[in-house]
């Protein structure tokens, strides 16, 4: 049982390092623009790790489950996941030279990247939200704060400040590693198929 929460757990923590990785990235354009991007290219091998192990946790919640939302999840996540990483690179071969942060906020194909990324991750919300309770519910909820506030500043906000847009992935940084931690801390879902059957 320990082993199966540390395995759901490491795909978001391996997210959050992602995230934050892009959060000091954006924060460091801040400075100047003249920064080289590739020290941050551990990033692409964190999210790409985090995507695989988050969809491996929600095929074993189905499995384990049966509920359709996981089975999405489990095919989402992945698919969207490439997707995302698709538009991210088109847009970033049509930049010739790096500006401040702030000046990204409202591209039209950084749009379609948060509308990518926050349906699957609107997916994945439902399912921690039904797999939760109590206080790990609670703090779930922090989850959905960071994928609006990163909308937000995608299609909007950032363009108010060249810190905005880091702080937005520090917060999502930091939701999604308190996600990690809650299936460490919590309980399973209970009603799983084999206990089912151990009830009939």
């Amino acid at each position: 049982m320990e082993q199966i929460k540390l395995e759901n757990s490491l795909g978001f923590f391996l997210s959050s390092i992602a995230t934050l990785g892009i959060g000091v990235m954006l924060l460091e354009m801040t400075k100047s623009t003249l920064i080289s991007l590739y020290p941050f290219s551990f990033i692409l091998v964190f999210f790409l790790s985090g995507l695989g192990v988050r969809s491996i946790a929600w095929r074993r919640s189905y499995k384990d489950h049966e509920g359709l939302w996981y089975l999405v999840s489990f095919i989402a996540v992945p698919v969207f996941g490439v997707v995302l990483l698709i538009l991210f690179f088109l847009f970033a071969s049509q930049q010739l030279i790096l500006f401040s942060p702030s000046h990204y906020s409202g591209t039209t194909l950084l749009i379609y990247v948060a509308a990518v990324w926050t349906v699957y991750s609107l997916i994945e919300f439902k399912n921690l939200f039904t797999s939760f309770s109590g206080i790990f519910k609670k703090l779930i909820g922090i989850q959905l704060a960071a994928i609006i506030f990163m909308d937000a500043s995608l299609i909007a906000i950032g363009s108010i400040s060249s810190y905005v847009l880091p702080l937005a992935f520090f917060l999502l940084a930091v939701s999604t590693a308190v996600i990690g931690l809650s299936f460490l801390k919590a309980e399973a879902p209970k009603n799983s198929i084999k206990e089912r059957k151990l009830v009939q």
